[in-house]
């Protein structure tokens, strides 16, 4: 995917990049995020086409030229390639346009004309109190962010970033890890409007907001974060009580656990060997009361895999997917899993 972005970039001509908040000018700065990435490969090339590209562009809408039209890209996607762009370079004019771009949108900086939630313009960061718009846009936005508040230490950063991740986490995330349950924005809906039947959460959301949960975990190095990008990229995340051993002798989980990580300290020897084993019994999911979708409705997950049906059936194996958790009582289930596909049957 990150080829095909850099030849896209190289080939598509930069009129198909439009500003002010129209289909817009991040064909570039695809190619600016996947630099890092291929910087011996293609050095030389992409030094000598995509800087002069964005430098181009930016002079074009008046962003590096001292700012004297102030504004910013059009979407959010440019925000991260920038940041990106400026770590791989150190040219310290890409921290200043990542930074303008973070900290400009939402304000009425210079004269300009915010465009509402939909691009996250209808407020400052630090001002934002849930996630609106649309989803991929708005976690291309928090991860550019959360890259600034990682690079200067600045806790407002983190401070409204985590508002905003609890925000999606507990009342706008699906259970299979997707996001951005409207299909007229793309994006967020209201607390706890989760839509089974017309969901849209999109792979282009999906993939921005585990990139979004990876730079939290930057910023705070608590697994929770990588809890939701497992169960975005494997639709759940891994469960049960975990056993620890060293040598075969079994640890004491809550000695050793800090933010979900074992951190075992000891006078490590040759042939020393560390044994974890992580039980995933089948677990019952119910959603939140509030999301009238899935009222009477449970799921059944183990370890990254969940197993959903939306109509009843006469498979055995699945019909019971359909039953309210009420009726499941005591049941206990047969489970036959692949990494793909989970596959229980109940004994009631």
């Amino acid at each position: 995917m990150k080829a095909l972005r850099l030849v896209l970039a190289l080939l598509l001509p930069p009129a198909l990049c439009l500003a002010d908040g129209r289909p817009v000018r991040f064909i570039p700065f695809h190619q600016a995020a996947v630099m890092d990435t291929h910087w011996k490969l293609l050095l030389d090339r992409n030094r000598a086409i995509t800087i002069p590209h964005i430098l181009r562009m930016c002079r074009e809408v008046g962003i590096v030229a001292n700012f004297e039209r102030v504004d910013v890209c059009g979407h959010e996607e440019a925000e991260p390639a920038v940041v990106r762009l400026y770590e791989a370079t150190g040219d310290a004019r890409w921290w200043k346009l990542a930074k303008f771009f973070v900290d400009t949108r939402g304000t009425e900086a210079g004269g300009r004309r915010k465009r509402g939630e939909f691009s996250r313009d209808h407020a400052p960061l630090f001002d934002q109190t849930e996630a609106v718009g649309q989803a991929p846009r708005a976690t291309y936005f928090y991860s550019s962010a959360a890259d600034i508040g990682r690079i200067t230490g600045d806790e407002r950063y983190y401070t409204a970033l985590r508002r905003l991740w609890e925000d999606v986490v507990t009342r706008k995330l699906y259970l299979h890890g997707g996001i951005g349950s409207r299909h007229e924005n793309e994006g967020f809906g209201a607390a706890c409007e989760l839509p089974n039947l017309t969901a849209c959460a999109e792979v282009c959301a999906a993939v921005s907001f585990v990139m979004w949960s990876t730079r939290m975990f930057r910023l705070e190095a608590d697994a929770r974060y990588f809890d939701v990008i497992e169960r975005t990229l494997y639709n759940n995340r891994a469960a049960g009580p975990p056993t620890l051993t060293v040598n075969g002798q079994p640890v004491e989980l809550r000695n050793v656990l800090t933010s979900g990580f074992a951190r075992l300290a000891r006078d490590w020897r040759s042939g020393d060997m560390v044994e974890l084993e992580l039980p995933m019994p089948v677990r019952r999911v119910v959603a939140r009361p509030e999301v009238k979708d899935c009222l009477g409705k449970v799921a059944l997950q183990r370890g990254p895999s969940r197993s959903v049906r939306g109509t009843p059936s006469q498979d055995q194996g699945s019909a019971f997917c359909n039953l309210a958790p009420s009726q499941l009582g005591d049941a206990s289930f047969f489970v036959f899993f692949s990494f793909f596909r989970l596959t229980a049957r109940t004994d009631k």
